[in-house]
């Protein structure tokens, strides 16, 4: 089991990581700075550079906690004789859709809005969105297949990284039926499922297999016997120093060479367990900075802030260029160009809080609502059949919606 520690830290790892991610797509589309490295700037430029290196290495963090929660969370109830799988696709399926299905309509609003009065300013011609807006990628975003098979629809590129989880919960399910208490056919055929769903996913997109080994490495660190590193707070600075080692030697992009991309991602990934892992195992007091009140709702839309804050960001981009002159994001940044990105910072942060309102924050309400919906067929069908062996005659087959 996780410790109070480690879950009172998740929390706020939650939010600082879609926070990155936000300051970097932010920082990157309206903060030029060319000359950063040779000419002076005061401290503040140095600060903002630095911070808005590190949205790739927020995503690792994000893999490990999704391994770590829910990875490990079903080799736990794989352990249990209580049936659990139902339930457990129930959970994942609605924490990933209840938003992904508005996310993408959402973007599909912005971007034709900005397509069709902004035309021909900000990025919605650049090649990064080449083909993006082919309304044929929409049903393969549905399936959760951008990043994989396809790219991500409009200009929510992040998505991709919603596809791999998804299909990592679905695959890590199918590996382990061997586990659980299912019939052995079911067992047999499912693992059988699961390795050729990982494998053909992995060819697929290369990320998927070393963004699986991260997710389970996460997941892994539920059960581990003893921490690596005692003391939380060397495992924090170990963690800390990878990070930066890595950000500035890849100055805040992915490696061009897959097996350098693949060996920084694991130094953080492993660095990050081995933080969890101490936390798991700490005798000592709680950090007091991770018991502040405000961590709790910065990290409950954590997910919604991702998932939806890039297609606001270059809907703002092209807004600003209209009003500014063509290029304008791409000069050098001014006053203006300051105080436009942290209007837009904010503006982005309130959107995202509402529209979690009624995604993110509803999801254990739609979960129950699901099981309500189960439980009750799975009461009639009992009462069917109970009612049929009774009278000796066969049960009349259940119409298509119930089953």
């Amino acid at each position: 089991m996780h410790s109070v520690q480690a879950s009172s830290f998740l929390v706020v790892a939650r939010w600082l990581a879609a926070f990155a991610v936000l300051i970097a797509h932010a920082g990157s589309l309206l903060i030029s700075q060319p000359d950063i490295m040779s000419a002076p700037h005061g401290p503040g430029a140095y600060v903002w550079w630095f911070l808005t290196g590190f949205p790739h290495q927020a995503v690792i963090v994000f893999f490990v906690i999704s391994g770590f929660l829910v990875g490990g969370n079903f080799i736990a109830k794989s352990r249990g004789t209580e049936p659990f799988l139902a339930k457990y696709f129930v959970d994942r399926t609605v924490r990933i859709y209840l938003l992904l299905v508005p996310v993408i309509l959402l973007g599909w609003c912005l971007d034709s809005i900005g397509r069709h009065f902004l035309a021909g300013f900000g990025l919605y011609d650049s090649p990064m969105f080449a083909g993006s807006f082919d309304l044929k990628l929409l049903w393969p975003n549905l399936l959760n297949l951008q990043g994989i098979f396809f790219p991500a629809f409009g200009t929510n590129g992040p998505l991709w990284s919603l596809g791999c989880e998804f299909w990592y919960y679905i695959a890590w399910a199918l590996l382990l039926l061997p586990l659980t208490l299912t019939a052995p056919i079911v067992r047999v055929f499912g693992f059988i499922c699961g390795a050729a769903l990982a494998v053909s996913f992995s060819i697929a997109g290369v990320f998927f297999f070393v963004g699986g080994l991260i997710w389970l490495s996460g997941a892994l660190v539920r059960f581990a016997p003893r921490p690596l590193v005692r003391s939380k707070g060397l495992a924090l600075l170990i963690f800390l120093a990878i990070t930066v080692a890595v950000r500035l030697m890849c100055r805040g992009k992915i490696p061009s060479d897959p097996f350098w991309a693949a060996l920084a991602d694991a130094a953080v990934a492993l660095s990050f367990c081995n933080l969890l892992l101490s936390l798991r195992f700490s005798q000592s007091r709680e950090w007091a900075i991770c018991n502040w009140r405000i961590h709790k709702p910065l990290s409950d839309f954590s997910f919604s802030l991702y998932a939806c804050h890039l297609p606001i960001i270059v809907l703002a981009v092209a807004a600003a260029d209209y009003l500014f002159g063509a290029g304008w994001h791409a000069q050098t940044a001014t006053a203006l160009h300051w105080m436009v990105t942290f209007g837009l910072l904010g503006l982005t942060l309130c959107l995202a809080w509402l529209l979690s309102r009624g995604t993110e924050a509803r999801t254990d309400d739609v979960r129950l609502a699901v099981y309500r919906v189960l439980d009750a067929i799975g009461r009639r069908r009992a009462g069917v059949h109970a009612m049929a062996d009774e009278g000796g005659i066969e049960p009349e087959p259940l119409p298509a919606s119930a089953a």
